[in-house]
């Protein structure tokens, strides 16, 4: 493991094959030639139970449990809607890096070997990571880093919505999106649906703007063939109300881009935004 500072670190590709194989060995995930990228979870469920969300293999055993933070009525919520492999987990960490954000969230670069999953680009994870499951409105799940004690009465916190099949499938479904699945990506009626929930809910719908980009290059290698286009097209006919962020831009360091996200999140500038950008481009852009 080595630490770049900022929040970030770059796991070793030992570590990675490591971790995978104590999923294998509790039967967390399997490989199946027939599922998208050879891999599927292996008949494990959620369920919801005294604060705690658990996950259950098919034995009921519980092998993980995330933790239930009710939301409170001053905090705000930054919901990060974009398409699977849009690069919504670095803008998540990112925004919360901000002053009234937790910005102690670290970032954690994640090489992938063979051992259970073909994925063939650095994997961006969280820890620890705050999400929205949709059957469960009225709660943010944490995953909390090796029971270390936080203080999650933060004024704003930025977070994504996570899948909530269940059992839970390979796929990153997310309701409330409009015919295909598009991972952590919702539409305008599904916004509105949370704030019946969450009032002060904001969302942040991500963007590829140039075609030419590293980004959209990277994107399109990370998609099935012809779906990055397909995905751009049916992002532009969304009607979100709140805020468009074309992450093409973030990553070329425009600065008059990362103005108009501290707009739109009411935030003073990170001293070393740009550095941080770059080591997240280094590690990840084709």
């Amino acid at each position: 493991m080595k630490s770049l500072g900022n929040n970030i670190e770059v796991l070793s590709l030992e570590t990675i094959q490591s971790v995978q194989k104590g999923c294998l060995e509790v039967g967390i995930v399997v490989k199946d030639e027939d599922s998208p990228n050879g891999v599927k979870v292996n008949a494990t469920y959620m369920n919801v139970e005294n604060g705690k969300r658990n996950l259950v293999n098919n034995e009921g055993e519980t092998v993980h449990t995330l933790y239930a933070i009710p939301i409170k009525h001053h905090q705000t919520n930054y919901i990060i809607s974009y398409p699977s492999y849009m690069f919504g987990d670095f803008i998540q960490w990112l925004v919360n890096q901000h002053n009234n954000f937790p910005h102690w969230q670290k970032l954690q670069m994640k090489p992938f070997g063979p051992t259970s999953s073909e994925i063939a680009w650095p994997y961006v994870g969280m820890i620890p990571r705050w999400f929205y499951f949709l059957d469960d409105l009225d709660h943010v799940y944490i995953e909390p880093q090796g029971g270390d004690e936080r203080d999650w009465n933060v004024s704003k916190f930025s977070s994504k919505i996570w899948n909530d099949g269940v059992p839970l499938s390979h796929e990153r479904v997310a309701p409330f999106q409009s015919q295909d699945i598009m991972g952590h990506h919702i539409n305008a009626e599904g916004v509105e649906k949370i704030r019946a929930a969450v009032p002060n809910t904001k969302c942040i719908q991500l963007w590829i703007e140039d075609l030419g980009s590293d980004a959209f290059h990277t994107y399109t290698k990370r998609t099935k063939k012809g779906e990055s286009q397909r995905i751009l097209m049916h992002l532009d006919d969304l009607e979100l109300p709140d805020f468009v962020l074309c992450v093409d831009k973030i990553f070329a360091l425009d600065d008059g881009e990362y103005k108009r996200l501290l707009d739109f999140i009411e935030e003073e500038p990170l001293d070393n935004w740009k550095e941080q950008v770059k080591i997240y481009t280094k590690q990840v852009m084709l």
